[in-house]
């Protein structure tokens, strides 16, 4: 899906921009959702009539080059929400997310299994070649799942994607823990995160929904990994009328009403 001209408040995530989408082109919801190929172009400008602001969308459908267009008051894109609303699946609260979207995380290195600590670096030099035990080293990125020398899978789930746009939540008052699952699996081969001053990350914090399983673990540096978390709680959120609270406070009734973040901007 291309989108161009796209003012900054508009949805970006694939599942707003569909539902965006459909609704002025209802009959293709179906391909729509199976992911048919298809541009939109946004414009703003005042209306004709009388100055209210209106958002001109021309929707082109491939592979038949079908064109869809309309001119939507910007207030039914972006309704008014109250402060009852506010932080709701459907209206969440926009935040700076404080650790990295997860394409970032770092790259990884491995041969086969091995009882010898082996600093990524050396590995990172030597990918394509053979180790002692004449295993190819590869490279292991976190937003591609792959198979270890044992069979072993690991990689991000995609729905643990961290970017621009991904909808958080619910807030858990619940305590996070440890990277272990992920450090285990990668001691095996020789990866000490100690040595390499990394912690196993919930890439998708635990405390903003995620939870704690291989595939949404990583690992990241101590440092960004230990400060984020307890940033996270002092991010500061807007309500409509004005009213600011954190995100600690909100945790204190997250167990009576959900709470749900859209990440605006991500800055580790």
């Amino acid at each position: 899906m291309k989108i161009s001209g796209a003012p900054k408040d508009f949805p970006t995530t694939r599942a707003e921009k569909v539902q965006q989408a459909s609704a002025i082109a209802p009959g293709y919801q179906r391909q729509l959702e199976h992911g048919i190929n298809l541009s939109i172009t946004f414009a703003t400008k005042p209306d004709d009539a009388g100055g209210k602001e209106t958002l001109d969308v021309t929707v082109l459908i491939a592979p038949n080059d079908t064109k869809k267009s309309a001119r939507i008051p910007v207030e039914k894109i972006a309704p008014s929400v109250d402060d009852a609303q506010a932080g709701t699946r459907a209206h969440p609260f926009p935040i700076i997310w404080p650790k990295p979207a997860s394409k970032d995380y770092p790259t990884l290195y491995f041969g086969g299994p091995t009882t010898v600590t082996i600093p990524q670096a050396d590995l990172q030099g030597k990918v394509g070649r053979k180790d002692a035990g004449g295993h190819t080293i590869k490279e292991y990125k976190p937003e591609a799942r792959a198979t270890l020398p044992n069979g072993t899978v690991i990689g991000l789930q995609y729905w643990w994607y961290i970017e621009i746009g991904t909808v958080v939540g619910p807030l858990s008052a619940g305590s996070t823990p440890g990277g272990a699952k992920i450090l285990d699996i990668l001691e095996e081969f020789g990866f000490k995160a100690q040595t390499e001053r990394m912690d196993g990350d919930h890439v998708h914090e635990i405390q903003m929904g995620g939870e704690d399983v291989v595939s949404n673990l990583w690992p990241l540096a101590r440092g960004v990994n230990r400060g984020g978390g307890s940033i996270v709680n002092s991010i500061v959120v807007h309500y409509p009328s004005g009213k600011t609270t954190t995100v600690k406070e909100l945790k204190k009734t997250s167990a009576q009403r959900t709470y749900y973040f859209k990440i605006v901007e991500i800055k580790p």
